[in-house]
Formats: structure tokens, sequence, C-alpha cells
């Protein structure tokens, strides 16, 4: 495993400056913890890592691998960058509740699937 490397990474978005020169290691084969205020910019660093949004500044590597630096024009898109992010909102399944289509895998609605997410929902609980 090798550490990965910000350096000096620069985000905007909206033209508000969320990023201004954000520097940080993170160490192979150690678990790390990103904290902050709400806004401080913890999700938007994990983005440009992952390569969902491109930094007007900066490096980011992964040891010899340079997954984005704007001064050599390097940009890896997400799927070559091999980089996992599971977001903290719901991103991936917005119209899904603990009740709903979740537990139901294939409906569309909890009313496709009565009964069957406050089964699994009860059967969790015990």
């Amino acid at each position: 495993m090798t550490d990965l490397i910000v350096c000096n990474v620069s985000v905007e978005r909206d033209g508000r400056v969320i990023l201004d020169g954000c520097s940080a290691d993170f160490p192979a084969s150690r678990r790390t913890v990103l904290w902050g205020r709400s806004g401080a910019g913890k999700s938007t660093l994990l983005a440009a890592i992952a390569g969902l949004l491109t930094p007007q500044a900066g490096t980011i590597e992964l040891g010899t691998r340079v997954f984005f630096s704007r001064s050599a024009g390097i940009d890896l898109p997400p799927h070559e960058r091999r980089v996992g992010l599971v977001f903290q909102d719901l991103a991936l399944w917005a119209r899904t509740s603990p009740t709903g289509a979740t537990l139901g895998w294939g409906a569309t609605a909890a009313r496709d699937c009565p009964g069957a997410g406050r089964q699994a929902v009860s059967s969790a609980a015990r």
C-alpha cells in the first residue's frame, strides 16, 4: 500500500472558495479521521480525491500514481482512480426509506411490497 498525498488543492464551487491550498498526507494501512465543522470542505476534499470534481489547483497522488495535477495537466477520471466513496446523503437512493422500497428489493414504492419493510425492520430490531 502507498500513501495518499494531497498538496495545495484549491476548489471553488459556484464562485465560493471551499478549499484554499489544502494539503494532507494519508498514511497507507492507517485509518484517518477527517473532521470539522459543517461546510469546512470535508466532503469536497473526498470528492476531489475520488475525481468527482476538478480542483482549480494542486496535486493528488497515490504513491507514484498522479490522480490530479493542474500544472502537469493530469486529471484521471474516477474509474481510473479506483477510489471508493460513500456519500453522506441520499445521493444514491434518494426515494427510499427504511420501511419503503430499499427493503423491498425491486419494489418501486412501499405499496408494491406491502408489509415487507415493516417486517424487515422489526426483524432487525430483535
